[in-house]
């Protein structure tokens, strides 16, 4: 009885040890294959230059994927990497990354003699934006351009913007209304037609002397300030 305990205990101790060996040999195993690993750095944003002094302290390799622009990260910078930082990765490996271009730049198009609407469209197609507007009369139409800043062949950045300059159209006269009274109706037509403006009200009465269709009365009156387009009212005598 007491040899079968004692055989009973020997098994279990080989048994032991040879569990404890299997153990530490797959530590063994484990440590030389992780002993070959290294974390991964963080490269986005930074020179590549930098990226490259980085991954030479780490044991690791670049590998460029590309370039790409971008509006924020400026040229011969890192935009992203493969694999991400903090990962766990064998010495000596290739982290694949895409290079900045830096922000797309775009030229600037003649817009001059163009219309509000159309260099809108122009202005979207090319990628860029109608800044501030400013209008002032010229001869030229309505809502045509006269001017813009930057000039044509300028480089902006994607989304930027062009302020420009638009006509409202010649500028209105003025004149010094003349005076029609004691003037026949068919005179003052034709005198007001020259002179870019309008009959308004044409209110008749009867006036003793006075023969039919002479003005009366205006307004405004003679010698006030009137501008170009404006109605002018008449009282006439209807005889």
């Amino acid at each position: 009885m007491s040899s079968d305990r004692s055989l009973q205990n020997l098994f279990l101790v080989v048994g032991g040890l040879l569990l404890l060996g299997m153990f530490s040999a797959w530590l063994g195993l484990r440590w030389v294959i992780r002993s070959g690993e290294v974390n991964v750095p963080e490269l986005q944003g930074k020179s590549l230059v930098q990226a490259l002094r980085e991954l030479e302290r780490s044991g690791l390799l670049l590998q460029s994927e590309g370039q790409e622009f971008h509006p924020r990260i400026p040229a011969n910078h890192i935009i992203s990497q493969r694999p991400a930082a903090g990962a766990r990765v064998k010495s000596g490996r290739k982290i694949r990354v895409i290079i900045s271009k830096g922000p797309e730049l775009i030229e600037v198009p003649d817009l001059v003699g163009e219309s509000w609407y159309q260099a809108q469209t122009i202005l979207h197609k090319k990628g860029l934006r109608a800044g501030e507007l400013a209008r002032t009369h010229s001869p030229e139409p309505q809502q045509q351009v006269l001017a813009q800043q930057p000039a044509p062949g300028a480089s902006l950045k994607r989304g930027e913007k062009v302020n420009l300059l638009l006509s409202q159209g010649p500028a209105a006269a003025f004149y010094l209304m003349p005076d029609f009274i004691g003037r026949d109706l068919p005179w003052v037509r034709r005198r007001l037609k020259s002179m870019g403006l309008s009959l308004g009200k044409v209110v008749q009465q009867d006036y003793q002397g006075v023969p039919a269709q002479v003005v009366i009365d205006q307004e405004p009156a003679a010698g006030f300030p009137i501008r170009q387009g404006k109605l002018v009212n008449l009282l006439v005598s209807s005889g």
